[in-house]
């Protein structure tokens, strides 16, 4: 690809989906920062500093988190409507991120609106006075006018940020409980409920009945959102027909992930262009495992988009504010490793949010500046294809298996189907967010619960990774024939898992991996033993106690009819994985699951994350992320390709050739030097000359 096709702006005009060729790189800009003339003037000054940086700039309507009174968002959208053609002239598309719709929590009320109308309620009766229920007549007509009212200022876009949502209004989690959401749901389901009945109903011992109602309720709360989103499509585009609508999400499993059917309301009669920011919370940098698990949150949700959404921006957020919380590195290589989860940009709301100067923030904009190229390439090179790798699996009905001994409802992390599991692909094993790009499926949990027969014989068909819990609820479902064990004693203390001498283990027979079950309030440290129950089954490792008494099997592996193969490991199978001994079995476990399909794997003990995807002509695009505080010298990959050559680009952009050194399993292996600590590189086939 030619090095000339980085230079600039990519994705603007939010046009029909094309090539991507780059990366959309945009600004979210205070209140404090646009309603000030000075400090305006100011912002445009430091942005000129950087040309070909940013691309877009979206200004919030509000800098508080409760709904604002129409008459003074109508002031501010007036203001903007004068300084939005300022920006425009500078080369940048320039729109409106509406920070509050419904309200997200209690903050500034004394100066927020304040109606008799129906606000958030939560399963115990208690009130979020900064949320109003989209139910409410009164809130549907503030809502037409809030979009009605924004679109009038002209903006190139206009996003909807995430107050839209029904989960963590604080002081409440779960909503809405009001009179107006029971009755609706009655109506729904065909029996009329009361508040209490119907929240002790779902919060009932998990079993067919209540899995069906927790299953409608979640139907439900997918139309209480798009209610929301059909009031703003239909009155913003009452004004400007086509105008690009985008909105802001986390993880939203309480609300029924339904991003298939908000994109299409948003899209509206005309199919305007529809923009998405996935987010999460990774505020800042004292624990940067978290980078990474927002990463694989962002990945899952841009596998919800449908195809025709390529505008997305990965949320980055310094919230609240504070230079030292997050540092200009850590910020760059957020956008980057988001970037290669999958969005096809960034949108950075790092700046001052009060007036004060901004050259405390010019250290950050000369980072996003110096890693813009490298933004590009990732961007072009991962181009809205799907990673491929360990799928974990979910549905649209994840949340309906969550909760635990305070009730569903009282479930404090509506978490994805990977919460507390995500270890295992510090070892390099690259992770898949869709079904279309699992190489091997893990079932955890009670996930299995989320899908019916049909579609778990499909998912044993393959390769299939299964955790304690996992392999009982199979059982119980009748699918034990598939799985070549059973579920035996659980155990709870000192209990070491030994390696047995099988070819998956590599150079470690008789290798004693204990995670310290005693440690009780550090990890969950309960082991399940395994039952061989077929002549097939493979005992790949055992159970021991501290005085090497039999405690049964730990991991194993089988072929079923269906052609699938499966791998049960009852023993810490997701976390404290990272032994070099667990390692090694844990590729090589991988690679037979898949039958050696997963495209590229790390095979150095490095605690290393890679992110894989492959073209149609069968390109590998790779990215790889050094997760330690200690650089990695020289990081072998294994890569599923038949060329004897590959290119790495590091963040500066800076061109290596990898030259391939070795066969393995079918694998080329690959040797990526110099990967300093807490930084990233793009490998590829295609030369950028």
């Amino acid at each position: 690809m030619p090095r000339s096709e980085f230079a600039g702006p990519r994705l603007r005009g939010h046009h029909s989906p094309g090539p991507i060729t780059g990366a959309k790189i945009a600004v979210r800009i205070s209140t404090s920062l646009w309603m000030s003339e000075p400090h305006f003037d100011e912002l445009m000054g430091l942005l000129d500093r950087f040309p070909g940086t940013v691309d877009e700039l979206a200004f919030f309507s509000h800098i508080t988190h409760a709904p604002l009174l129409l008459d003074e968002h109508e002031r501010r959208m007036q203001i903007l409507a004068r300084i939005m053609p300022v920006v425009r002239a500078r080369g940048k598309s320039a729109g409106i991120n509406l920070l509050t719709t419904i309200g997200h929590h209690e903050e500034h009320l004394a100066g927020s609106l304040d109606m008799p109308w129906q606000r958030f309620i939560a399963p115990d009766g208690r009130v979020c006075r900064g949320c109003y229920c989209p139910l409410d007549d009164h809130v549907q007509k503030y809502i037409r006018d809030l979009y009605r009212t924004t679109a009038q200022a002209d903006p190139d876009f206009i996003w909807i940020d995430d107050d839209v949502r029904l989960y963590g209004h604080m002081p409440i989690l779960c909503g809405c409980f009001c009179d107006l959401c029971v009755a609706d749901f009655s109506e729904q389901t065909g029996t009329i409920w009361t508040r209490v009945g119907l929240v002790e109903a779902l919060n009932g011992p998990r079993n067919s009945q209540s899995l069906s109602l927790r299953r409608e309720w979640l139907t439900h709360n997918r139309r209480l959102i798009d209610t929301v989103l059909r009031l703003a499509e239909e009155s913003a585009h009452a004004i400007r027909a086509g105008l690009p609508l985008g909105f802001m999400t986390g993880e939203r499993f309480y609300e029924g992930y339904a991003f298939d059917m908000w994109a299409d309301t948003l899209r509206g009669a005309r199919n305007a262009p529809v923009i998405w920011r996935p987010g999460g919370g990774f505020y800042d940098d004292s624990k940067m495992a978290a980078m990474v698990d927002k990463a694989h949150e962002i990945g899952r949700q841009v596998g919800a988009l449908p195809d025709q959404v390529i505008d997305i921006q990965a949320e980055i957020e310094n919230f609240p504010y504070q230079v030292l919380r997050k540092g200009p590195h850590v910020t760059a290589l957020e956008a980057a490793t988001d970037i290669a989860a999958g969005t096809t940009g960034a949108a950075f709301n790092i700046l001052a949010q009060t007036m004060e100067s901004l050259d405390e923030w010019i250290p950050l904009l000369e980072k996003i500046a110096a890693t813009r190229p490298f933004y590009d390439r990732v961007a072009a090179n991962c181009c809205r294809t799907a990673c491929e790798g360990l799928w974990f699996a979910w549905n649209q009905d994840a949340f309906m298996t969550a909760g635990g001994d305070d009730g569903w409802l009282g479930s404090s992390n509506p978490a994805g189907p990977d919460a507390g599991r995500t270890d295992i692909f510090s070892l390099g094993i690259p992770p898949a967010y869709t079904a279309t790009g699992a190489c091997v499926t893990a079932l955890a949990g009670d996930s299995p619960l989320m899908f019916d027969r049909s579609t778990l014989e499909c998912i044993l068909a393959g390769g299939v990774v299964l955790d304690g819990p996992a392999l009982a609820r199979l059982v119980e479902m009748g699918l034990g024939e598939y799985l070549g064990f059973e579920p035996g004693d659980r155990y709870d203390d000192d209990t070491i898992e030994v390696f047995a001498d099988h070819a998956l283990n590599g150079p470690f027979p008789g290798h004693r991996r204990d995670c310290r079950q005693s440690f009780k309030w550090r990890w969950d440290g309960s082991v399940r033993a395994l039952q061989p129950i077929h002549d097939q089954a493979e005992i790949v490792a055992t159970l021991a106690d501290y005085q090497d008494g039999d405690r049964g099997v730990s991991l194993g592996v089988f072929e079923n009819e269906l052609g699938g193969r499966v791998a049960v490991m009852g023993y810490f199978p997701w976390n404290l994985v990272q032994s070099r001994p667990r390692s090694v079995q844990t590729g090589s476990v991988m690679r037979w699951l898949s039958r050696h399909t997963i495209p590229a794997m790390v095979d150095t003990y490095a605690r290393a994350h890679i992110w894989c995807r492959r073209r149609a002509d069968g390109t590998p695009v790779i990215f790889v992320l050094n997760a330690s505080c200690d650089p990695i010298p020289s990081l072998d990959l294994l890569v599923r390709t038949d060329v004897g050559s590959l290119l790495s680009y590091d963040m500066t952009d800076r061109e290596k050739p990898l030259v391939r050194s070795g066969e393995f399993e079918g694998y080329g292996r690959f040797s990526l030097p110099d990967l300093g600590p807490w930084s990233a590189a793009i490998i590829t086939s295609i030369s950028s000359d």
